[in-house]
């Protein structure tokens, strides 16, 4: 299931980003452990920011809009840390990411029975979670062999390919949803 597997990226980005954003800031980038740390700090008091604030956001401008800048934000957060330049890039980038990927899961689940009607919604909501936790379980595994086969400087290159996939994925849910809202029929 497409939604299931844009679920699983998303939060094996999240997950990836949380648990090697030090050692990619530290050996990649070459930024003290200190600031490194506060960085990472940084990532995941910008989720719980963001979630706190985007959510409020959604209900007065929509899911969709605020899916659709969720996912770019996360797309330029993933670009800046992957340019080849300054560690502030990589940094401000990792915040970014952080704040931008904050809505996407709890609006993803909350916009479910739209994409595959409310008789699906539950099973597919069971399915969705599942796959988010094995994108939290394999993604960061894969990141840190990657890491450790080919140096710390490869993770922001790899975590902006799974992010353009990831958002590739989204582009191509809002397009079935799209298409399943025009012909009534529901998708599972």
């Amino acid at each position: 299931m497409l939604s299931s597997a844009v679920f699983a990226l998303h939060i094996g980005i999240e997950s990836g980003t949380g648990l090697w954003g030090y050692v990619f800031l530290t050996t990649g980038r070459g930024l003290p452990p200190g600031t490194a740390w506060l960085a990472v700090s940084g990532f995941w008091a910008a989720m719980f920011i963001g979630r706190v604030i985007l959510g409020p956001v959604a209900e007065r401008v929509g899911s969709s809009r605020v899916l659709y800048s969720a996912v770019a934000g996360i797309a330029g957060g993933a670009a800046m840390m992957a340019l080849p330049g300054p560690a502030i890039f990589s940094l401000v980038g990792m915040l970014i990411l952080g704040l931008a990927a904050a809505p996407v899961f709890p609006l993803l689940t909350l916009t479910t029975a739209e994409r595959v009607g409310h008789d699906h919604a539950d099973r597919t909501i069971g399915f969705q979670v599942a796959a988010s936790k094995i994108g939290a379980a394999v993604l960061p595994a894969g990141m840190g062999l990657l890491i450790q086969h080919a140096g710390a400087t490869a993770f922001g290159p790899a975590l902006l390919t799974l992010v353009l996939i990831m958002a590739t994925g989204y582009s191509l849910l809002m397009r079935t949803t799209t298409s399943a809202d025009q012909t009534s029929a529901p998708q599972p």
